[in-house]
């Protein structure tokens, strides 16, 4: 949906968060993954990193998501740290993709 990425561009989170609200809706609940990776996006341009945490969150919380999306939303999220000069968070959600990735193998 590109209205998501046009307003999370604009930074009108909570304009784009209903908009994702609505589409859910008329999809029995279905979540899109591309549309909130473009909203963290959006978060980690406009260097907010508590709006950036909270997309992550919602993000993991979604049940079957892929897992090569979740890796890239946590490295979304630690850029999002580093740039706001965060860099023991960026460090933690770093180590936590090591710690998953030593897992799987």
């Amino acid at each position: 949906m590109w209205q998501i990425d046009t307003l999370a561009r604009a930074y009108l989170f909570d304009e784009a968060q209903q908009l994702i609200d609505e589409y859910e809706q008329k999809q029995g609940n279905k979540s899109d993954l591309p549309v909130y990776m473009a909203l963290l996006s959006g978060a980690r341009n406009n260097h907010n990193d508590l709006k950036a945490k909270e997309i992550y969150n919602q993000l993991c919380s979604i049940p079957n998501a892929d897992k090569n999306t979740l890796v890239a939303a946590a490295v979304l999220l630690a850029n999002t740290y580093s740039a706001h000069g965060n860099y023991e968070e960026a460090t933690k959600i770093r180590q936590q993709q090591l710690v998953a990735e030593k897992k799987k193998k």
